[in-house]
Order: C-alpha cells, then structure tokens, then sequence
C-alpha cells in the first residue's frame, strides 16, 4: 500500500504474507526512483525494478512492457 507522496512524506506498507507481519517504510532520499526504509528494511522502486533488502538479503524483480 502506498500513501501519495505529494503532501509531506509518502510510506509503504510492506505485509509478510507467511506470518502476516505489516511494516510502514517511510520514504527516503533518493537521487532516483522510490526509496523507503525503516530499521534494516529498504525498498527501491526504479523505473520497472524493485528491490527488496531486510537484514541484508537482497529481493530483486523487474516488469516487462
């Protein structure tokens, strides 16, 4: 879930689908693409990327148009 980041600061609600566990992400500075972190949680939205890194185990995926 994603809060519109025009009005202040957005967020990211990242939920766990095997133990239903939510966190909010707030976002980051980012010289390009979407960041958001929260402790040793980072997600990066860049053009049709995403990362995913938590406790340093890095998730990677990308669109394809």
């Amino acid at each position: 879930m994603f809060s519109h980041p025009g009005i202040g600061t957005g967020s990211v609600k990242l939920v766990e689908i095997e133990s239903l566990t939510e966190t909010t992400l707030s976002q980051a500075v980012s010289a390009n693409g979407g960041r958001y972190i929260h402790g040793d949680v980072e997600f990066w939205i860049k053009g049709s990327g995403a990362t995913l890194t938590k406790s340093g185990i890095v998730t990677s995926c990308n669109t394809s148009g």
